[in-house]
C-alpha cells in the first residue's frame, strides 16, 4: 500500500496551520521541508523534528504536532516514496480519482437509473473489467474474476 503523496503533504500542512495560527510563511517553509525529506526517504528525520517541535508547544498546538507525528509514524511503511519512485510505482492517486468518470459514471449515472448496493457493486466490477481488458478479452476477464 502507498499513502497518496498529495494527501500526505496536505495533512502536514493542515497540522502546521493548527500550530502556527495564521502566519503562512512558516507553514510554506515547513511544507517544503517535509516534501524534500519525504522525497529523499528521510522520514526518520521528520519524526525526530516533530518530537523536538512538540516539546515547547502546549495544549492544542502540542496535540496537533503529536497527531502529525503519530500519523507519519503509523504509516511509515506506506510512505517510502523514494523507493516507490525508484521501482516505478505511482505515489499519487490522481489517475485513479479521474478514472471513475469514464469507467463508472458514464454507465451508472444515466438518467432514470437507480441501483441497489449489491447491483451497483456488480456493475462497477463489470465496468472495471471491461475497461481494463477491452471488448475482446472481457469475457475471459469475467471468468477469471469469478
Amino acid at each position: 500500500q502507498i499513502l497518496d503523496w498529495p494527501h500526505t503533504i496536505e495533512h502536514a500542512e493542515d497540522r502546521a496551520k493548527d500550530v502556527v495560527e495564521g502566519d503562512e510563511i512558516p507553514v510554506a517553509i515547513r511544507k517544503q521541508q517535509i516534501e524534500r525529506l519525504l522525497a529523499e526517504g528521510r522520514l526518520d528525520e521528520i519524526l525526530m523534528d516533530l518530537e523536538g517541535f512538540a516539546f515547547p508547544c502546549r495544549g492544542k498546538k502540542r496535540k496537533a504536532v503529536r497527531a502529525l507525528k503519530r500519523y507519519y509514524s503509523n504509516h511509515q511503511h506506506r510512505k517510502r516514496y523514494r523507493y516507490f519512485r525508484e521501482v516505478g510505482f505511482m505515489i499519487g492517486s490522481g489517475f485513479v480519482d479521474s478514472g471513475h468518470r469514464p469507467v463508472l459514471q458514464k454507465r451508472m449515472k444515466r438518467a432514470g437509473q437507480h441501483w441497489s448496493q449489491p447491483r451497483a457493486e456488480q456493475m462497477a466490477h463489470l465496468r472495471a473489467a471491461y475497461r481494463t481488458a477491452g471488448p475482446r478479452k472481457f469475457y475471459d476477464a469475467i471468468r477469471r474474476a469469478a
